[in-house]
């Protein structure tokens, strides 16, 4: 009999330490480069007062458990997304390239939403949901090349907030401790279809995101 429940408790241990081995590995950061994020993004323009609004989708984070989707994969049913309001930047213009200087110390806001509903004719919807994550933005460059536009730019991550997903806990302070790199290419033609009254210009973007691997003392602190 005690042989019997040693082996029971032995084999107990066993089974927590593995699914405690497996949460953990889901919860840690990826290594320096790695792709964590796929985003697909709309930049939404208002020339006449100079407002810029940025928000999306995220269609894998490294770490979280797929697919983040409630239904067909599309705006309206993704469950992570973001916004972001852009205060302005600087033209360089460079032969036939558009260069952009981008500012810094933005917001970058995550959202989680478990019943998700947005809709690009509606950039508010896309902050709805609980905030799980801000980061700052550090100087990115945006550089236009007839009908296509790169930007490069890095995220630090300020403040995060734990969540539960797929019925495990999760929080971007151990996903994606350091930030960020975004490269995303977008049209610069306008989306004739998506236009709304406080932006009568909507541009269709998306890209990745690069893992950063530590803190850059450059970077400023807010």
């Amino acid at each position: 009999m005690k042989l019997i429940a040693m082996s029971v408790l032995s084999c107990s241990t066993w089974v927590a330490a593995t699914l405690s081995t497996a949460a953990m590995a889901q919860n840690s950061p990826a290594p320096a480069g790695q792709v964590v994020v796929d985003s697909v993004n709309r930049l939404y323009l208002n020339p006449v007062t100079t407002q810029v609004l940025l928000t999306g989708y995220f269609a894998s984070i490294e770490g979280l458990p797929g697919p983040l989707f409630s239904g067909v994969p599309s705006e309206s049913t993704a469950h992570f997304t973001w916004s972001s309001a852009s205060s302005g930047a600087t033209v360089l213009p460079n032969g036939d390239i558009a260069g952009v200087v981008l500012n810094s110390g933005e917001n970058f806001n995550v959202y989680y939403n478990p019943s998700p509903n947005q809709n690009w004719n509606n950039p508010g919807s896309f902050s709805a949901g609980q905030l799980v994550a801000t980061f700052k933005t550090a100087k990115g460059t945006q550089a236009t090349v007839g009908p296509v536009f790169l930007v490069t730019r890095s995220f630090v991550l300020a403040s995060s907030r734990s969540f539960v997903f797929k019925g495990q806990t999760f929080n971007f302070r151990r996903l994606i401790p350091h930030g960020f790199t975004l490269s995303v290419l977008g049209s610069s033609v306008p989306l004739s279809d998506a236009a709304t009254p406080a932006f009568p210009l909507v541009f269709a973007v998306a890209g990745s995101g690069f893992a950063i691997g530590g803190e850059l003392s450059s970077f400023p602190r807010w």
